[in-house]
Formats: structure tokens, C-alpha cells, sequence
């Protein structure tokens, strides 16, 4: 008898053990199953790639052929079938990799990066190996500014694959971004050695160099991008610019005039395209400081069309960090002109991190300091809504108290595309001023509620990762939440710590499913004790 609280452990094991050798089989089919979906793709031939992965489930019903449907609906844009598809497969198997990765990709497309990033990591702890899940968090985390972070993920995966393009490149851009053009130069030119027409290692390629001051080069690459890529209009604004920091002003003329081939009738771009081949032509062009630093001196101009357009430009180029003369342009204090606070308002949307959102904070809501065009408060509220951090949201809710109702309006849709909520019917119609006060206690209660349920959900991951016995008693009244997100993940939880399984998938969509799943996990524990509770000795003495 003393043997068998060994057996149990043993059992489980043995189980975990059987059932991980086919995954690990199939691991190498998978990857080639998802190529051929992706060959589909380029093809076009959405519906067969969905046929393909449907034909798979019939025939199997394995974890494996539900997670490649579940991709396969991704890639034709059907998010929700795809989310279900991958929680079958972890119905299936809890220990299968791959769907908690799809996951990932599922919430990031939805923009919840927590989850996400919570996603991968799941992934990575059952397949370390998992590269596609490094690769997917390491694009995360440059999109949270976790640059560090981010590095680390695509080395670990050029580490293994180093041939790998795709990887190398975005390493070359995160370089760049940190200003580490020499590095940013090498990873760019090993991708092109073997890639020499890929568009977003040309690029990259190009900007480092403009950048490292290696202007001959960077022209040469920058020509080389627009065969492939002529109808970026930016790249065309660059080459301008390096062609009139060579002297060479015919060859500017011309570059402006094939970017206005490429521009749309009646863009505004057309004109100011012709205006500046028109300065150039008669030598006034005011461009003979076109370096990063001339721009930078032309904002204490006195000149206002010459701040603007300095202040253009520095936005443009997206200078990573953004000088401090720039950035002190969105204040009131050291810039009289509201555009051009505006235009350094919208960089700050650009640059984003905590600095950032400080800043947007005191520009709106300063009792002093705060600016009192409202369309520069308005630029501030749409900032904080591309910024898209947590850190944003408490900013954006105190704008709601704006006493202009288009800077609320502004924040509300800043709110709107953070959360993907709407508490209007009609998403289209303007707000009118009589729902202010019920909008803003609207998003007030749901970023109460959101704080709640961010609490619980760490509150999960803690007992989920510490793995004591006892935590499963506090994830049953957990099974029943009125999130079903909080419920899946009790759920999941609860099945590492006590190793049984409770209901299906499908118990978590209704609330009469959850109260099932936590009378579930009650029985299980309350089974559990029965079975382990000491057994009284015998009382001879009725013998």
C-alpha cells in the first residue's frame, strides 16, 4: 500500500510521456503542411487552403489537423473560427505546442498584446524549440517597445535558423530604430546577398546608410529599392534630399518628378512636388541644410514656413529619439505657431513610450501648461490612441472631461481603437453632446471592470506557474466567471495543477457551462481529499 501514491505520478507521467511522441513526429509535417497553406496562399487559393485543412479533421480529428483548420481560417481572415479551432486542439492535447502559439497570433491580431505575449510564453515552456513562436514574440515585443526583449527573441532564432531572411531583417530595423546603423548595415547586407530584390532589407538597407552619413552608397540603394518598390512616395522625399546634399539639383528635379508618376490625381503631395522642383529650379529652395542637424537649427528660424517644413521633414524621417528641440515644439512655451505643435504632437504618436504619454498628459490637462487649442488637444487624445499602451488609457479617460466635445470625441475614438469597444449603435454618427455623461461613465466602468479582470488573469498565471496543490480551491469559484477568458484560464490551470481535465471547450461559452465546469472542479477536489484522508485504526475492543 505504501507503493501507490508513487503509481499515480508514475501513471501521469507514463500518459505525458505516450502522448508526446506523436507531436514530437509530427512536428516536421506540420511545418510542411503550413509552407504548402502558405504557397496556397500566394496563389490565391483561399478555399482550397480551408478544404485542405477541413479534409485533415475529418479524417483524424487529431490536435494536429484542428490547429492547421484553425490556421487555415486565420489566414482567410476568419479570426473567431480559428480561435476555435485552436481550442479544440488543446482540448485535444493540452500538451501540444502549437495552438497556444496560434493563440498568440489570434490576440495579437486582435491587439491584446498581454495575451499574446501570455500565449507565446505558454507555447515556448511545452517546445522551447518552437521557433515560430519566438519569432512572432519577438515582433510583439518591438510593437510594446521591449526592444531588448525583442533582440533577444530573433537572435535566439537566428541562432538555429540562420539563413532565415525574414528574421535577419527585422533584427537590421531594430538595429536601425536604436541607431546601431553599423550593425543595422550588416544584417541588411547579408539578407540581400542571398535576396538581392527583397524590398524591406533594400530599405532598411538604404535608411542605415542615409543615416551613417554614407551618402553615395545610400543613393545607389535607394535606387536600387524603387525598381523594386516605385510607389513608395517616402523613399522618393529621402532620395531628394540626399541627391540636394550632393549638390546634385537636376538629379532631385527628376526624382521629384518620377515620385509624381506614382501620386494620385488631386493628392496634395502633386503640388508640393511641384512647388519644391520650382524652389530647386531657381536655387531658393532652402534646402542648403538638409542634414538631420540643418533641420534640427531650422527650428529656432524666425522664418515660419521654415519651421514648418523643418519640423515636416524631422516627422518624415521619424528621427529615433526624437531631438529635444522637437519635442519641445509641442509646447505652448517654445512654439507660438498651433500647427506646428500639432505636427510635434503627432511624432510624439509616432515615438510613443512613457515620456511620450507624459507629455500628452500635461499638453491636455495642465492646469498652466496644458494648450489651450483644442485642436492641439485633439492631436494629443489621437497620439495617446496610436501610442496604445495601458499606460495611455487612465490619460485618455480623464480627456472625456475635455470642454470640447471634438477632443472628446477624439479620445473616445483613441479609447475605441485601443478596447475594439463601441458604445454607440451606430459607429459611423457623430457623438452628439448629450451623451457625454453616459459614454464617459460607460468607459470609466469598463476600464474598472478591465483592471478586475487583468487581475485575475495574473492572479491565474501566479498559481499556474507556482503549481501548489492548494491553489486549485481558489480557481474552482474562478471556473464559474462571468469572463469566459477568466473561466478558460481557470480552467487550464486547473488541469496543470491537479492533472484531470474537467468539461469540454464548449462549457465556457454560457454562463450555465461555467457553474458546470466549477461544480466539476469541486467534485474532483472534494474526491481528492476523500481519498487521501488518514484511515482511522481499527477498534478491536468490538472484536
Amino acid at each position: 500500500m505504501r507503493r501507490l501514491p508513487i503509481l499515480v505520478p508514475l501513471a501521469l507521467l507514463a500518459l505525458l510521456i505516450l502522448s508526446s511522441g506523436p507531436i514530437l513526429a509530427e512536428d516536421v509535417r506540420i511545418e510542411d503542411v503550413m509552407r504548402r497553406q502558405d504557397e496556397l496562399m500566394d496563389r490565391n487559393q483561399r478555399a482550397e487552403v480551408v478544404a485542405r485543412a477541413k479534409s485533415e479533421v475529418e479524417l483524424t480529428k487529431s490536435a494536429a489537423a484542428h490547429y492547421l483548420l484553425g490556421r487555415a481560417y486565420g489566414l482567410v481572415g476568419e479570426l473567431e473560427k480559428a480561435r476555435e479551432q485552436f481550442d479544440w486542439s488543446i482540448e485535444k492535447n493540452p500538451a501540444f505546442p502549437y495552438p497556444y502559439y496560434g493563440l498568440g497570433v489570434y490576440f495579437m491580431m486582435k491587439n491584446n498584446m498581454e495575451e499574446a505575449e501570455r500565449h507565446f510564453h505558454l507555447s515556448l515552456k511545452l517546445d522551447p524549440g518552437l521557433m515560430r513562436a519566438h519569432s512572432q514574440l519577438g515582433k510583439l515585443l518591438v510593437s510594446i517597445r521591449d526592444l531588448a526583449g525583442a533582440e533577444r527573441e530573433f537572435k535566439i532564432v537566428l541562432n538555429k535558423e540562420p539563413g532565415n531572411r525574414e528574421v535577419r531583417t527585422l533584427l537590421g530595423h531594430l538595429h536601425l530604430r536604436q541607431k546601431r546603423f553599423d550593425r543595422a548595415i550588416t544584417e541588411f547586407r547579408t539578407v540581400l546577398e542571398r535576396y538581392p530584390r527583397d524590398s524591406a532589407a533594400l530599405k532598411g538597407y538604404a535608411l542605415a546608410l542615409g543615416f551613417d552619413r554614407k551618402i553615395d552608397q545610400a543613393i545607389q540603394a535607394f535606387e536600387k529599392y524603387l525598381e523594386v518598390e516605385p510607389k513608395d512616395l517616402e523613399s522618393y522625399v529621402f532620395l531628394k534630399s540626399l541627391y540636394l546634399e550632393k549638390g546634385m539639383t537636376r538629379k532631385a528635379v527628376e526624382t521629384l518628378e518620377r515620385m509624381k508618376k506614382h501620386t494620385p490625381e488631386g493628392s496634395p503631395l502633386r503640388g508640393e512636388a511641384d512647388q519644391e522642383m520650382e524652389r530647386i529650379k531657381q536655387g531658393g529652395s532652402g534646402r542648403k541644410q538638409v542634414t538631420i542637424e540643418g533641420l534640427i537649427e531650422l527650428l529656432d528660424s524666425k522664418d515660419l514656413t521654415e519651421r514648418r517644413e523643418a519640423v515636416k521633414l524631422l516627422v518624415e524621417l521619424k528621427v529615433h529619439p526624437p531631438p529635444r528641440k522637437l519635442v519641445e515644439k509641442v509646447s505652448i512655451k517654445y512654439e507660438k505657431d498651433a500647427l506646428i505643435r500639432v505636427l510635434a504632437v503627432n511624432n510624439l504618436g509616432v515615438v510613443g513610450g512613457a515620456n511620450s504619454v507624459s507629455l500628452l498628459q500635461v499638453i491636455i490637462h495642465h492646469p498652466t501648461d496644458g494648450d489651450p487649442d483644442e485642436k492641439v488637444r485633439a492631436a494629443a487624445a489621437a497620439a495617446l490612441g496610436t501610442i496604445k499602451t495601458e499606460a495611455a488609457v487612465p490619460v485618455l479617460l480623464q480627456t472625456l472631461d475635455d470642454e470640447s466635445l471634438y477632443v472628446f470625441r477624439v479620445a473616445v475614438e483613441s479609447l475605441r481603437s485601443y478596447s475594439g469597444l463601441y458604445f454607440l449603435d451606430d459607429p459611423e454618427t457623430p457623438i452628439p453632446e448629450d451623451l457625454r455623461d453616459t459614454l464617459t461613465k460607460q468607459w470609466r466602468g469598463w476600464w474598472q471592470g478591465r483592471r478586475s479582470f487583468a487581475m485575475k488573469l495574473k492572479a491565474i498565471e501566479a498559481m499556474e506557474h507556482l503549481k501548489f496543490k492548494r491553489f486549485a480551491e481558489y480557481l474552482v469559484p474562478l471556473l464559474a466567471d462571468g469572463e469566459k477568458m477568466v473561466a478558460e484560464k481557470a480552467r487550464n490551470a486547473f488541469f496543470i495543477i491537479t492533472a484531470v481535465q474537467i468539461g469540454t471547450a464548449a462549457d465556457l461559452d454560457s454562463e450555465e457551462g461555467r457553474a458546470r465546469l466549477a461544480r466539476e472542479g469541486l467534485k474532483v477536489l472534494q474526491d481528492r481529499k476523500k481519498r487521501e484522508a488518514p484511515k482511522l485504526p481499527e477498534d478491536r475492543s468490538q472484536r
